[in-house]
């Protein structure tokens, strides 16, 4: 156990680049398409963990900790601790459909969040469908 700590830590010690904190406060929150790809990203990084032998998992904490970070991407703020985060109170730019991604994602009951990483990848596969439906009807002028 202490060598998984360890390892955890000596990570995030020697991983080169910027904070999302610090990202956010440089360069604003993200777009709804941006946090959807990174959305993406951290699906296929918790996936990976997943799927490990034995797996890397916190139990439901890894959903909720996703939402909430999806949370802070979207408003630049901290979402309340152990509270069911909705960005779109903070961020009107938000859809409703994502909002209610975040929202199921960092429900207080784990019974009522999202019963594995695959099943809210397909819901945020299923949102980044329609934003990318939407946007190839648009023909784009260089």
């Amino acid at each position: 156990m202490e060598a998984i700590l360890l390892a955890g830590y000596l990570v995030i010690e020697h991983i080169r680049g910027s904070t999302l904190r610090a990202i956010v406060s440089h360069e604003g929150v993200l777009t709804e398409q941006q946090a959807i790809e990174s959305a993406l990203q951290m699906c296929d990084i918790l996936e990976y963990l997943h799927s490990l032998s034995p797996p890397v998992v916190h139990r439901d904490s890894d959903i909720y900790a996703m939402g909430a970070t999806l949370h802070f991407l979207l408003t630049g703020c901290d979402p309340e601790p152990l509270t069911t985060s909705h960005p779109r109170a903070l961020n009107d730019s938000v859809s409703e459909q994502l909002d209610s991604i975040i929202a199921r994602a960092t429900s207080l009951y784990d019974v009522d969040r999202f019963a594995d990483i695959q099943q809210l990848r397909d819901e945020i596969s299923a949102l980044n469908a329609g934003s990318t439906a939407i946007s190839e009807q648009f023909e784009i002028s260089a």
